[in-house]
């Protein structure tokens, strides 16, 4: 087994040698941090900085920058470089398996660190420096990021992404469906082009707008529909009202019949048919958590979830309620702005679409029209900014049974309004995806017709 000294001389050799593959050994290893060896450190330094610089990262180019930053060196001048190019010769292999060297490095400064903040926890625990939960808070927020990192070594090279993206293309080509996950809403699945991997997508309104029940149909057609793991955080609702929220989708049994077991009349319902659609959802790959309050429990949940079950789609239900972990809890603007960038960071690290439910101010009901505004979420911490998408509900029928004209308002419209699309187009002021919502059951549907997956 090589020890991590001899590993870290081998990298260094092969890219002393063969300059072209610091590229490479910046993918996985972008700083000298991981590097345990001081000389090895200052070398791989150098290397990183030349590189960037557009220099070349051979042995004379090394040395020179090394000699400018530190001095002339006994201890890792010339000779002692020359001496590393040895190990690509004597490491059958080494330049081959640069990249799995790379990686056990890393890994092994992620043991090493983890090793560290296990000491400064128990340092913590026993000596009453910070309180118990504040402790388990943080811990599990620096364990989430260094899991998110060692899941960034898998990453493929921009090469394989370009053909991923030319192939996606021509898929979608192909199929005439977007080419990201499809939410069963056509309209909104044009606009967005499906929920793309590593997008954070904003869902906002003002209660008794909509807001959990479109993503509980969004949840159903993704995972009882189409089979595709995905999970709920929800910050509100408990599991059992969204049991009885999925059990309504999927039996068209009003939800509170499902709750109260009979109908107006006091007749049973169809018990046959709701214990059917019990086996039905209960069988699909969807995951629903209640207890989870901190970014820092989510994540972790969320990249326990990806690494067991694969899941396609993370919903945080809904943004404001959740917390930080840290004292920002007590600055809501604070606390709001680094739960947006968890919720954005938590889709980059695990390369799946995220959707955060928000809750509007009431500063939308000073408007004349009641129609929300990208204005109406600054203020709100950064999620404008860190959102890929922004999508606002509108119920128009909740502010009044007429509209401007006098006409009646349909009672089960629900408007998404495209505020901010990374893949297209926006809507403007009098525009609108127009969905049909059936309040009793909590079906949402496109105007035409039911899901189209």
């Amino acid at each position: 087994m090589n020890t991590t000294n001899e590993l870290e001389n081998q990298i260094l050799g092969v890219i002393l040698t063969r300059p072209g593959t610091i590229t490479e050994a910046m993918s996985l290893l972008p700083d000298s941090t991981p590097f345990v060896g001081a000389n090895e450190k200052k070398v791989y330094a150098a290397m990183v900085d030349l590189h960037r610089s557009g220099y070349d990262t051979d042995i004379v180019s090394t040395n020179i920058a090394l000699t400018k930053a530190h001095g002339p060196k006994d201890s890792f001048g010339l000779p002692w470089m020359v001496r590393l190019t040895t190990y690509t010769s004597a490491a059958k292999g080494a330049a081959a398996g640069l990249a799995y060297k790379c990686q056990i490095i890393w890994q092994e400064h992620c043991r090493v660190q983890t090793a560290r903040l296990a000491q400064e926890l128990l340092v913590e625990a026993t000596e009453g420096i910070a309180d118990g939960l504040t402790i388990v808070e943080q811990s599990i927020k620096r364990l989430t990021e260094l899991q998110s990192r060692l899941i960034g070594l898998a990453d493929a090279p921009f090469s394989a992404v370009l053909k991923q993206a030319s192939a996606l293309a021509r898929q979608s080509f192909q199929t005439g469906t977007p080419p990201g996950l499809l939410t069963g809403l056509d309209e909104l699945d044009s606009y967005l082009k499906g929920l793309q991997p590593s997008t954070l997508t904003v869902m906002a309104g003002r209660p008794g707008m909509g807001k959990t029940a479109e993503i509980c149909q969004i949840l159903y057609n993704v995972s009882v529909v189409q089979k595709k793991p995905a999970v709920l955080f929800s910050l509100e609702m408990s599991r059992l009202q969204l049991a009885r929220r999925f059990l309504a989708i999927e039996t068209g049994i009003r939800n509170a019949q499902v709750a109260a077991g009979c109908n107006a009349n006091n007749e049973p319902i169809d018990f046959e048919r709701l214990d059917k659609a019990v086996e039905i959802v209960g069988g699909s790959p969807i995951h629903v958590f209640d207890k989870l309050r901190t970014m820092p429990q989510i994540r972790s949940k969320a990249a326990q979830l990806k690494a067991k079950h694969g899941i396609e789609l993370v919903v945080l239900d809904y943004l404001q309620l959740a917390k930080t972990g840290s004292r920002k809890d007590h600055d809501e603007y604070a606390a709001v702005t680094e739960i947006s960038r968890e919720c954005k960071e938590m889709a980059n690290s695990l390369d799946i679409p995220v959707i955060a439910l928000a809750q509007l101010s009431r500063e939308v009901e000073k408007s004349p029209s009641k129609r929300p505004q990208l204005a109406h979420l600054r203020g709100t911490g950064a999620i404008e900014q860190d959102a890929d998408n922004v999508v606002f509900l509108f119920r128009p029928a909740y502010y009044s049974a007429k509209d401007a004209n006098g006409h009646p308002v349909d009672a089960n419209l629900l408007i998404n309004i495209v505020a901010k699309n990374r893949n297209g187009s926006t809507h403007n002021d009098e525009e609108g995806i127009q969905l049909f919502y059936d309040l009793p059951t909590n079906r949402i549907t496109n105007m035409c017709g039911g899901p189209s997956i």
